[in-house]
């Protein structure tokens, strides 16, 4: 019936829009006719002889789009040739099938979505590279001369690739996100194939000799693997998610990789010939078999259940063994290893002998650590951050040339230093009181937050840098020697006096010295001078000859200033409010930021070196000098009084005007002007001519602004905010890339979009009608407070950003972009329903779509999921193992949640009212938050690298479980049933009960708390022993 009603609308039989008989086919393609032809079967098996066809046979066909040519029943038939080759296919094609096709490669149109060629005489597909975006299915069954597959790594569509029977494909590449079967049977020369971001593919089939190369990166779906061919020597399955076990695996096997295998519990037997193993990430290990004598490298960075480890080879190396939280104890180390990297393992008491080899030992974040072993000889480095319970350090070897000690709160003194350490950084050692006698090579001593340090011992005539922060008992400093070049000193309440500086001395820094009115005199080689929150400095003395840069922040009485030295260049004054005037500046000077100076009037004359200007909230200063043509940047911030400029120099690249709310007129504009920021110049009404090479152009409440004069061919970033009286915008140039425009009230249409455009908002332009063609090279597009808006036209394939905020009316969207990566929506009243989400989706945002009551399956790939004020939601569907932030704010009908994903690390669920049961809290779970959660009564097993713990108006919560060691803050806010705390984890920083009404008594308080917050406990009776470090 199909082809009767075809043949009726064409009088030539050669024009109609399907062709299927042999000779209307045949003539058409002989001829290079049919240009209205849309699909098109020619069935060899008519054919008593080969045809020879020209190569431009398809040139004309330009609407085609279902091309079949083949033999379907005999292998002897006859074939079409093309002597001379095939130019090109048409650009429409969408179904190409073609058996025993006589081409040994072929070029395929961008359009094509399904690909059949059995049986063919290919050699490759295509030379270089192709863009398949549309490209579905590819069956290239039995082409035994196929020797090499192109790479379909953009092919990002691709599901289904048959090359059965392809005895001669050495190499195959797919990257396919959608990808599903690959079937490879009787592939017996392939020796490579990778497979990498083939997310959705679950198996592979058994694969054979002489394969050596099988790379399966980012296959997340991917659950097992069959047997491995003998031949295979490099195998990678990095982030694996779902892979919960490995096949036996092949004795020539030299490299394997396991990173992200997050399910893979056990590994079977390790081939000798190993010598690099991978397995960072691998959270469900927690056992090693017997490794082999060769291996040099074992990386098990985040295996979180690894609790031992088996014999280690003699031939080891390195060993990362970061953030193994529950491992307690390490075998004998091999002699020849090198690196030992134990950060963030929390359970780990002590550690063997260290070898003689070892160079570099990383124990941050060891917790339960109590004491070191002696240091190997070829030592020449220790850094020790946040291991809370060492008390003493072994004896430190003469080889070590720096010490990093960070947040040991219980050490108390350390052993005598080698005489050659270079660098001692000391931070949050807060019981250490003394230090022993300083090596005479230290060059850098750097002390912060060492809260019981009284005094410092002699300081080494080499040292050159002295950083002392929040070391409060400290009273005097002693001598400090000549080679001093760098002095920091912040918040020293105690300190009484100044130490003399030294002569060699060239840079000063003092922050928060309340109390300081004066200054000593200033050594001559000084160069840097900072000064902050000195809010007693009256006067500065004489300033050295050497000083180039010169920085004064909030010293409040400071009225006048010294002369300037010839050798200034930066001059940096912040909130010197009682500043009148300035000294006149030197002629090489360069940069001029002044901020805050709220009585300056007046600037000196500008020297002719000056390429920066920066006046901010000088209100009183009421007009400029004369702006010399080194000048390449202007800025003017709240200068409330200055109603003109002068002439702007022709070397001016930027100039940035905020709230300058007297200007009326801007000078013309230089020709080099490449950035424009106009902001709360309210009585500014025209614009002069924007110069030729702008590139940046930014206007912000300009409130009497009409119109725009026309935009420059280089601008490629426009922004107008509030610009209330514009009605329209002129062409927008070819080389636009950015265009915001937010509160335009009464612009009402909108220029053709360009194609370069990639970023456009639109905010509050309450009379705009509809949106222009959206061009296919546009990846962020946001619609903010489009009230009127019903529905959106077709979104560009490119687009990754999404923000929908405001549109009310909108009830329906399109078919979302496969590369769309962002997507939020806020405030979109009567959407009801969302359509599928894109694969490649990471992070999703819908808030307060009151009406939207069943969400899609959400893709594998999301990782930030968010929903607010979702009244009507009654489940949440499944979610993606990729997932680790998940935030669901007033969802007051949710009664329970699925299964948590075994990534996620933070939870929030706020106004769940209806929420009374939680699942089980998947071990990587570092924040948890529950806030008006009104039903909830208990809670299951906390997850065991639990951080952050916040419960607020939970108020049938009557029990907690016990508490996880690494909890470090913790709060409960109007939890009015809760009658008892556990015991609290020695990690514990932060403790804060609010309107706790049933609780009694406190458990005893750890030793590193810091912070204690106790309101409202009515029933409270007691306190225990307050903490040290409170």
């Amino acid at each position: 019936m199909g082809r009767g009603i075809v043949h009726r609308k064409s009088d030539d039989t050669r024009r109609g829009s399907r062709l299927w008989k042999f000779e209307q086919v045949h003539d058409a393609l002989k001829h290079n006719k049919g240009t209205d032809v849309e699909g098109r079967k020619l069935d060899l098996n008519e054919l008593t002889a080969d045809l020879s066809w020209s190569s431009d046979s398809f040139s004309k066909m330009t609407n085609l789009r279902f091309l079949q040519i083949g033999v379907w029943w005999s292998l002897n038939g006859s074939n079409v040739c093309f002597p001379n080759g095939l130019e090109t296919l048409p650009g429409e094609l969408k179904y190409l099938e073609w058996h025993r096709c006589c081409l040994e490669s072929l070029s395929l149109p961008t359009q094509l979505v399904e690909l059949h060629m059995r049986r063919s005489k290919l050699k490759k597909l295509w030379d270089g590279d192709q863009n398949l975006v549309n490209l579905e299915q590819i069956d290239l069954s039995y082409s035994k001369d196929l020797i090499e597959m192109p790479d379909l790594s953009k092919a990002e569509k691709l599901k289904d690739v048959y090359l059965i029977g392809c005895k001669s494909l050495r190499q195959l590449r797919v990257h396919s996100k959608s990808l599903l079967a690959l079937i490879l049977q009787g592939c017996s020369s392939l020796q490579e194939l990778d497979l990498n971001d083939c997310r959705e593919l679950e198996s592979l089939q058994e694969l054979s000799p002489p394969l050596e190369w099988l790379d399966l990166y980012d296959c997340w779906k991917l659950k097992h693997l069959s047997k491995l061919p003998p031949s295979l020597w490099n195998l990678r399955l990095n982030n694996c998610r779902e892979l919960e076990s490995l096949p036996e695996l092949p004795p020539s096997l030299k490299k394997l990789d396991l990173n992200g295998c997050w399910k893979l519990k056990h590994l079977p037997k390790l081939p000798l010939s190993l010598r690099n193993l991978p397995l960072n990430n691998c959270r469900e290990l927690k056992s090693l078999p017997v490794l082999p004598p060769s291996l040099e490298e074992l990386h098990l960075n985040d295996c979180w259940k690894l609790v031992h480890l088996p014999k280690l080879p003699l031939s080891l190396r390195n060993l990362p063994l970061n953030n193994c939280r529950e491992l307690e104890s390490l075998p004998v180390l091999p002699s020849s290893l090198e690196e030992l990297h134990l950060n963030d393992c929390w359970k780990l008491v002590h550690l063997p002998m260290l070898p003689p080899s070892l160079r570099k030992l990383s124990l941050n974040n060891c917790r339960e650590l109590k004491s070191i072993p002696e240091l190997p000889p070829s030592f020449n480095g220790l850094d020790l951050n946040n291991c809370w319970n060492l008390k003493h350090l072994p004896k430190i070897l003469p080889s070590l040339g720096s010490l990093y000690l960070n947040t040991c709160k219980e050490l108390e003194f350390l052993p005598e230093l080698p005489p050659f350490l270079k660098q001692l950084h000391l931070i949050c050692c807060w019981k250490l009181k003394h230090l022993p006698k300083l090596p005479p090579y230290l060059g850098s001593l750097h002390l912060k937050n060492c809260r019981e340090l009284e005094s410092l011992p002699e300081l080494p005539p080499s040292l050159k840098q002295l950083h002392l922060n929040d070391c409060w008992k400290l009273k005097h400093l002693p001598m400090l020697p000549p080679s001093l070049c760098n002095f920091h000193l912040n918040n020293y309440k105690e300190l009484e006096s100044r130490p003399k500086l030294p002569p060699s001395f060239n840079g000063l820094k003092l922050n928060d010295f309340w109390k300081l009115k004066h200054l000593p005199k200033l050594p001559p080689s000084l160069s840097s001078l900072r000064l902050y929150n000195c809010t007693e400095l009256e006067s500065l003395p004489e300033l050295p000859p050497s000083l180039e840069l010169l920085d004064l922040n909030h010293c409040w009485k400071l009225k006048h200033l010294p002369k300037f030295p010839p050798s200034l260049l930066n001059l940096r004054l912040n909130n010197c409010r009682e500043l009148e005037s300035l000294p006149k500046l030197p002629p090489s000077f360069k940069l001029l930021d002044l901020n805050h100076c709220w009585k300056l009037k007046h600037l000196p004359k500008l020297p002719s070196s000056l390429w920066k200007v920066c006046l901010n909230n000088c209100r009183e200063l009421e007009s400029l000098p004369e702006l010399l043509p080194s000048l390449t940047q202007l800025d003017l911030t709240d200068c409330w009084k200055h109603k003109h400029l002068p002439k702007l120099p022709p070397s001016l690249g930027s100039l940035r005007l905020y709230n300058c709310r007297e200007l009326e007129s801007l000078p013309q504009l230089p020709p080099s002007l490449e950035q424009l920021d106009l902001n709360d110049c309210w009585k500014l009404k025209h614009l002069p001519m924007l110069p030729p090479f702008l590139q940046n152009f930014f206007l912000n409440n300009c409130r009497e602004l009409k119109s725009l004069s026309e935009l420059p061919p280089s601008l490629w970033n426009l922004r107008l905010n509030n610009c209330r009286e514009l009605e329209s915008l002129p062409k927008l140039p070819p080389s636009l890339e950015k265009l915001d425009l937010n509160d335009c009230w009464k612009l009402k249409h909108l220029p053709m979009l360009p194609p370069s455009l990639r970023n456009f908002g639109l905010n509050n332009c309450r009379e705009l009608e509809c949106l222009p063609e959206l061009p296919p090279s546009l990846w962020n597009l946001r619609l903010i407070n489009w009230r009127e808006l019903k529905s959106l036209l077709e979104l560009p394939p490119s687009l990754e950003e999404l923000d929908l905020n405001d549109c009310w009316k909108l009830k329906h969207l399109s078919m979302l972009p496969p590369s769309l990566r962002n997507f939020r929506l806020n405030n979109c009243r009567e959407l009801k329903s969302l359509p599928e989400l894109p694969p490649s989706l990471e992070e999703l945002d819908l808030n307060d779509c009151w009406k939207l009551k069943h969400l899609p399956m959400l893709p594998p790939s999301l990782r930030n999921f968010r929903l607010n004020n979702y009244r009507e939601l009654e489940s949440l569907p499944q979610l993606p193992p990729s997932l680790w932030n998940l935030r669901l704010n007033n969802c007051r009908e949710l009664e329970s949640l699925p299964e948590l994903p075994p990534s996620l690390e933070k939870l929030d669920l706020n106004d769940c009212w209806k929420l009374q049961h939680l699942p089980q809290l998947p071990p990587s779970l570092e924040s948890l938050r529950l806030n008006n959660c009104r039903e909830l009564e208990s809670l299951l097993e906390l997850p065991p690298f639990l951080e952050e713990l916040h419960f607020n108006d939970c108020w049938k919560l009557k029990h907690l479980p016990k508490l996880p060691p690494s909890l470090s803050n913790f709060y409960l806010n109007n939890c009015i049933e809760l009658e008892s705390l556990p015991e609290l984890p020695p990690s514990l920083r932060e403790l804060v009960l609010n309107d706790c009404w049933q609780l009694k008594h406190l458990p005893k308080l750890p030793p590193s708390l810091w912070n204690l917050h106790l309101n409202n406990c009515r029933e409270l009776e007691s306190l225990l022993e307050l903490p040290p470090s409170l």
